[in-house]
């Protein structure tokens, strides 16, 4: 059953991600007239995905009460997202800070430490450690949203563009693998790993307003709302396609929301001219409310309106020729 957090009972929450074992919270709070934002994460603690450092991590498994990340309280946190077991937050400067299960590369490079010129043979195992405390991801542009997949992340930047990185089990996102790309093979890790951010070349020219990742799967949204899917594992959800493209029984439909967990999805459509302008007409319409149509004339209506049709003690100021064309009851 759900359980209220307490340490959050006095406080107010703007965003909450939840990610594999783990959750993160933002909270706001305000000094000498100033907003704060706080960024808290609790669960299980292994691979750093809580972000609040190595030595924690050595004295228990699960953190049950929210613990503050410390290393980014100088930072005002807008957004943030949870992967299997690493973790994005963009401030809104735009920055994007990486934490947690790094096997992929999907927290990139811990540049403070190695540098911005690292070479591909310099590639060592240390270099994809598991990173405990947040650093910053280097991203050309500022970015406006961030997403955490299973082992990959996403940002879009201030012109819409998306970045990339992490697993990346196919080229599907990048045509080129001849920079930055380690192919060490450990365990069930034997897919090409992109430590780097990079545009999302099949996508470059469009404007993304929303991307979604799951596992080995993902989705992006565009600002005239078409949805584009990519999958590189068998899915009874999502076709196996490899390269983004747009979903097949989705297209031609105008999407504003959507969301992907795993190798599934949900998508939320636009409602149709007719039933966003009209739908409370035809609400009442449908319930045998007394319908009256006014004609030109009555001082009430704005001169501009020619026509004002009343639902039971609701006044729509329209004109004809609109309400011909969007309402099929006055054809």
């Amino acid at each position: 059953f759900p359980k209220l957090v307490e340490s959050f009972e006095n406080e107010k929450i703007l965003r909450v991600s939840c990610g594999g074992s783990f959750t993160l919270a933002i909270t706001q709070h305000w000094e000498a007239y100033e907003e704060k934002r706080t960024l808290w994460s609790w669960g299980c603690i292994s691979n750093g995905r809580l972000g609040i450092g190595r030595f924690e991590i050595s004295r228990r498994s699960y953190q049950k009460s929210p613990t503050r990340l410390v290393s980014l309280d100088g930072y005002f946190i807008v957004d943030v997202s949870s992967g299997s077991s690493h973790a994005l937050a963009l401030d809104r400067d735009g920055k994007v800070f990486a934490w947690g299960n790094n096997e992929a590369g999907q927290c990139s490079f811990d540049f403070n430490k190695f540098g911005e010129n690292v070479l591909p043979q310099q590639m060592n195992r240390s270099i994809w450690d598991d990173v405990y405390v947040p650093h910053q991801v280097l991203v050309p542009i500022p970015a406006v949203s961030v997403a955490a997949g299973s082992h990959s992340s996403a940002v879009i930047d201030l012109v819409g563009r998306l970045w990339t990185w992490g697993r990346n089990s196919k080229p599907c996102l990048h045509q080129s693998t001849s920079c930055h790309v380690n192919s060490i093979l450990s365990g069930f890790m034997r897919l090409p790993r992109y430590a780097t951010p990079r545009i999302a070349r099949p996508l470059k020219h469009l404007l993304i307003k929303k991307v979604c990742l799951g596992d080995g799967s993902g989705l992006a949204i565009t600002n005239d709302g078409q949805i584009y899917c990519w999958c590189n594992v068998d899915s009874a959800a999502l076709p196996s396609q490899p390269s983004p493209d747009k979903f097949p029984s989705l297209v031609g439909k105008r999407i504003i929301d959507a969301d992907i967990a795993g190798n599934h999805l949900i998508v939320q459509e636009e409602p149709s001219v007719k039933e966003n302008i009209g739908s409370k007409l035809f609400q009442q319409i449908n319930r045998h409310e007394k319908l009256y149509i006014q004609n030109g004339g009555d001082l009430s209506v704005p001169t501009f309106f020619d026509c004002a049709v009343i639902v039971g003690k609701h006044r729509l100021c329209c004109h004809k020729a609109i309400l011909k064309c969007r309402c099929p009851v006055f054809e």
